[in-house]
């Protein structure tokens, strides 16, 4: 997966010495809050895939990786590209990346669109490999009530040798319905399912693709 480690390096330095106090404003709350993104509700058993292709095929899926300023229990916003800072009383349970790790394998399983869906390990690899780097995750708050952006990356791989069958890009956009943390993880949230879902019918038709080659 192809990135700018140099300008990942400088934009890390940049955000590490940018705080919420530095805006000037608070928008956390006044005792210390912990969130987390829920379990998907109304996913219900898992279904018969309509392509039995896929379901031959057995999907390994690695763990979330980000840079460390996003791989951390801070929930971060910005008021520019360039700027990033936390809310000073709310934090993730888990950090983003390892829960969207989980709720995109779950989401994989129960979509029965694959014969097994586990987590990737020195042991296991599958027939296919799914690698997910969380690019960016943050309410951009210019403009009350502000909105969060998330970005994920995407690559389906033969373990066997490395090689990446299929790379994509993932963006959404969701307006917080408060200018607040509490807003802001409830927009994370929904953001996050949304890529998720789009990851899963990406996953599903390309695997659909490469087993016809």
């Amino acid at each position: 997966m192809e990135r700018n480690n140099v300008q990942r390096a400088l934009l890390a330095l940049l955000v590490f010495f940018s705080t919420s106090c530095s805006f000037g404003i608070d928008l956390s709350p006044k005792e210390q809050t912990y969130y987390t993104i829920a379990e998907r509700s109304g996913e219900g058993t898992p279904r018969i895939a309509s392509h039995g292709a896929q379901a031959n095929i057995d999907l390994a899926v690695r763990e979330t990786t980000a840079t460390p300023f996003l791989s951390g229990r801070k929930i971060i916003f910005g008021e520019s590209l360039q700027t990033r800072g936390f809310y000073q009383f709310a934090s993730w349970v888990e950090p983003i990346p390892k829960r969207f790790a989980a709720i995109l394998r779950e989401t994989l399983r129960k979509s029965g669109d694959f014969r097994t869906v586990s987590r990737a390990s020195l042991s296991a690899h599958g027939d296919l490999e799914l690698v997910t780097d969380l690019i960016e995750c943050y309410h951009f708050i210019a403009k009350p009530p502000g909105t969060v952006f998330v970005a994920i990356e995407a690559d389906l791989i033969q373990p066997m040798n490395g090689n990446v069958l299929a790379h994509q890009r993932f963006e959404k956009q969701v307006e917080s319905p408060t200018f607040d943390a509490d807003g802001s993880v409830k927009a994370t949230q929904e953001a996050l399912y949304d890529i998720i879902d789009q990851i899963s019918a990406w996953s599903k038709s390309t695997a659909d693709q490469i087993v016809k080659k």
